[in-house]
């Protein structure tokens, strides 16, 4: 698979995700968003998107949400990564990227925004803390955006107290959408 697309004569570099110390990283596609319903459909949480729980909606979302570096220019790029264990190929969940913009008014070329589910089997493993840094890092020193977002449901306490363990902070705990909003800058 090539490390970008070509559109309307301008070319966007998207370099792909590499693989951590114990996981891959498969980009999200219409073909294999099954494997979120495989993941969440059975999932008790509530904090689990509730489109990862429906074949129909699962193929919606990769669809809306697939790696999209044609719209780098101005609007919001965004790229998922199914997440899986190196020893077995076993999925464990998901890791979402979005806001990838290049303009640069507010500096929205300079942030992005992070989000991750991971399996109810696979929770409290370590998996999340190796995947998320992971993401960071490329986020930061591969697509050279030194601030990051990420949102959290109020209640979700392990999600909440997560960020914060990375060195985010809490910038709001009202957001538009009802969201935590948490950043770590660069």
């Amino acid at each position: 698979m090539s490390d970008f697309q070509q559109t309307n004569k301008q070319i966007h570099y998207f370099p792909l995700l590499s693989n951590s110390e114990r996981l891959d990283y498969e980009l999200l596609t219409v073909e294999n968003s099954q494997t979120l319903v495989e993941l969440f459909e059975q999932d008790t949480s509530p904090y689990v998107d509730s489109r990862f729980k429906n074949k129909k909606k699962a193929e919606y979302y990769a669809t809306e949400w697939q790696c999209k570096t044609e719209t780098l220019s101005t609007e919001d790029g965004s790229c998922n990564f199914l997440i899986k264990l190196k020893n077995t190929e076993t999925y464990i969940g998901v890791l979402y990227l979005f806001d990838l913009r290049t303009q640069t008014f507010a500096d929205n070329h300079l942030r992005a925004t992070i989000g991750f589910a991971i399996a109810a089997p696979f929770r409290k493993q370590r998996y999340a803390t190796e995947t998320v840094k992971h993401l960071i890092d490329y986020v930061q020193n591969v697509l050279k955006k030194p601030n990051i977002l990420a949102y959290t449901h109020p209640k979700n306490e392990a999600a909440n107290h997560f960020l914060l363990s990375l060195g985010m902070t809490l910038n709001s705990e009202d957001y538009d959408f009802g969201y935590n909003s948490y950043e770590l800058k660069g």
